[in-house]
């Protein structure tokens, strides 16, 4: 029994397509993008048919090419403000961390959520730990409890 290979999934070819359109011209017609990623071009267009809609890539019909669109931006500018968060906020929980021997955490606010970015987890036997990443109710916690408390009213979600 030969193990034939597998075929890439159909998130692998969207996310290959994605990165094309972030490399070098800014615009691509579905012929050399097909051609560039080794996949049909009734494939390639299918993908970018579906991420036009959700405003991922945009479409010059005049030129019938392709490029990023405004939503694919605004996950880069995301991205760009968490680091930014992480390259002012990391130093400072570090020197909290020390001085009080206990976890910190920095944690950025997410609608009405708070998503925790970095930690310094303390050498205590008892310590509490989080998990880069996780996502928890503005409402639950005392990083939330102080993210609330600075919010104009009209931010604060009551129900």
């Amino acid at each position: 029994m030969t193990d034939a290979p597998t075929p890439a999934s159909t998130t692998h070819r969207v996310a290959e397509v994605l990165l094309a359109l972030g490399r070098g011209d800014e615009w691509k017609g579905v012929s050399s993008l097909a051609r560039d990623l080794a996949l049909g071009k009734a494939v390639v267009h299918r993908i970018l048919q579906t991420l036009a809609g959700s405003g991922l890539v945009k479409y010059d019909a005049q030129r019938r090419q392709y490029a990023l669109g405004p939503a694919a931006h605004a996950l880069a500018a995301v991205e760009s403000r968490r680091d930014r968060l992480l390259w002012a906020g990391s130093p400072a929980i570090a020197h909290l961390g020390q001085l009080t021997g206990e976890t910190t955490t920095l944690v950025e606010r997410v609608g009405h959520e708070r998503i925790y970015i970095d930690q310094v987890e303390s050498s205590q036997h008892i310590r509490i730990s989080i998990r880069v990443g996780d996502t928890y109710p503005l409402a639950h916690g005392a990083s939330g409890q102080s993210i609330l408390a600075f919010l104009p009213p009209d931010d604060i979600d009551l129900a």
